[in-house]
C-alpha cells in the first residue's frame, strides 16, 4: 500500500500508528523484501516522509530494523536510517 495524504487523514482521524518496512537504501531495499527486483524504495520513502510529518503533529513514533546477519553491511544500513531518514 502506498501512503498518500488521504491515508494520512484517515490514520490521524482514527489514531492509527503505521509501520513501514524498508530494507535500507534503494540498492539494498529493491533487492530484498516482498517483491525482489521491483523498484519501490522511492515510493516507500515518500510515504514514510508523510508519516513522519504526521507523527510530528501527534504522538511520537519510533522505528526498528531487522537484518539477517548475512545480509547487507550493518553500518551502511544503520547510517542510512540515522542520516537519511531520521
Amino acid at each position: 500500500m502506498l501512503v498518500d495524504p488521504e491515508w494520512i487523514d484517515i490514520f490521524e482521524r482514527n489514531r492509527v500508528r503505521v509501520g513501514v518496512s524498508l530494507d535500507g537504501p534503494a540498492e539494498y531495499n529493491d533487492k530484498a523484501g516482498r517483491f525482489p527486483g521491483q523498484r519501490h524504495h522511492d515510493a516507500t520513502v515518500r510515504g514514510l516522509r508523510l508519516l513522519q510529518d504526521s507523527a510530528r503533529r501527534g504522538p511520537q513514533q519510533g522505528w526498528g530494523a531487522v537484518r539477517h546477519r548475512s545480509a547487507y553491511p550493518a553500518r551502511t544500513i544503520y547510517r542510512y536510517f540515522v542520516d537519511e531518514l531520521a
